[in-house]
């Protein structure tokens, strides 16, 4: 690789009038020079294209119908001439010296197919929310572990990208989670704990309004893949795979149910995640046939109803003949079993239900 590499980024677009300037001069202002920018318009009828007029001499851009951002981004990638690539959405933003960080990484190790960082979003108005962190991405965690994937102020090798034949042009929504697994299988990867980009989050973006579609196409990659569905959001298996989402929970409901029958049950917690293990209890086993007592920390609750039965406080455990005590949360579950174990006074059977690495549960 050259020592200062021609880096080529595109920005897809279609009516994003309101941001785009702002993406435009976030490239346009890097603090590295050896840029070839690159707008492929999908024939906006906003004020787009005026914008963009204003900026001709120092960036190319077409604008014509489209088969939606996936073939806008290649078409991009095969106009580019750099040796490394990578495209930021035109609601979004890189980072002042993002460029220049990521060409250091790429100079450095001739062997990497993706160098990316951290994330901060922004809202509408660019307030900025929280810094984003997905760090320690191989090609296992991103099939078995966890989907997420830090895309804006990601760059690739052009190399690569073209070995592994661009963007799948069938994918609308996942389409850089499908690049960074076939970049994954023949490249290395590098993450940077630095912020290169802001990700806007608004209304219309398709991460948001078209939340169902976005899952719905990355199962569909996961299976192209062989990777596991567990790493989908239990929402969307327990509406779509429900027979597989029972069969995975079926375990955590019998490591705290068995040989609950006719005794004295505590289960510590009375939110959505204790209605939802009890509801699916009932459609794999029948009907509840132990005594349940409900306990929170929430003051407000005590003494109200439940799933109609009372809510006790921590301090009320000792005066039940409880069996054993289920921990009924997947956030804070250690937590609140240092809260109940410092309160008991008798040998109670404390059950958390889940391990470190679970991804399932019951809500």
């Amino acid at each position: 690789m050259d020592e200062k590499p021609l880096v080529s980024i595109i920005t897809p677009s279609y009516n994003q009038g309101q941001y785009i300037k702002e993406t435009v001069n976030s490239v346009l202002d890097q603090t590295y020079d050896n840029i070839e920018y690159i707008v492929v318009d999908g024939g906006s009828k906003d004020n787009t294209l005026k914008i963009l007029e204003r900026y001709k001499n120092r960036l190319t851009y077409i604008s014509e119908k489209d088969n939606g951002q996936s073939d806008a981004i290649n078409k991009g990638f095969k106009m580019a001439k750099g040796e490394i690539v990578g495209w930021i959405n035109s609601d979004d933003i890189l980072m002042r010296d993002c460029v220049e960080t990521v060409v250091d990484e790429f100079i450095k190790n001739n062997k990497l197919g993706i160098v990316y960082g951290n994330l901060l979003f922004i809202d509408e108005e660019g307030n900025q929310n929280k810094i984003y962190k997905v760090p320690d991405i191989d090609l296992d965690v991103l099939l078995h572990k966890r989907s997420s994937i830090a895309q804006p102020g990601s760059f690739y090798s052009m190399k690569a990208v073209k070995k592994v034949g661009y963007l799948d042009e069938s994918l609308n929504y996942v389409m850089d989670y499908d690049l960074w697994i076939k970049l994954l299988k023949i490249s290395e990867i590098k993450y940077l704990d630095k912020v290169l980009a802001k990700f806007r989050e608004h209304n219309q973006s398709k991460s948001v309004s078209q939340l169902d579609k976005f899952t719905s196409e990355k199962h569909r990659v996961i299976n192209k893949y062989g990777g596991s569905i567990d790493i989908l959001p239990n929402k969307y298996l327990k509406e779509n795979c429900y027979d597989y989402w029972c069969d995975k929970l079926k375990p955590l409901l019998v490591k705290a149910f068995e040989g609950a029958y006719g005794k004295n049950i505590g289960i510590y917690g009375t939110g959505g995640h204790t209605t939802g293990m009890l509801g699916l209890y009932e459609d794999i086993f029948g009907d509840i046939d132990f005594n349940i007592f409900f306990f929170d920390s929430n003051e407000d609750y005590w003494g109200e109803k439940f799933l109609n039965r009372y809510v006790y406080s921590p301090e009320q455990i000792n005066d039940l003949e409880l069996d054993r005590i289920i921990i009924s949360s997947y956030l804070y579950q250690d937590e609140i079993f240092k809260i109940i174990n410092n309160l008991l006074k008798k040998e109670v059977k404390i059950i958390k239900l889940y391990n470190k690495d679970d991804l399932l549960f019951f809500i």
